[in-house]
């Protein structure tokens, strides 16, 4: 069973995130990141990730 993992974070945390995505990649885990896929102030129901 594949997990999806969508991340959205604070500005500070940013580097921190990164570094998450990319280890929860390693092991299988498909990460979507808030800045990846909408702008700042972007409403969440416009899309779907």
């Amino acid at each position: 069973m594949a997990y999806r993992v969508f991340i959205s974070h604070s500005t500070r945390d940013q580097g921190l995130v990164i570094s998450l995505a990319s280890l929860l990649s390693k092991f299988g885990v498909e990460v979507s990141v808030a800045e990846w896929y909408f702008a700042p102030g972007e409403c969440l129901g416009k899309k779907g990730i």
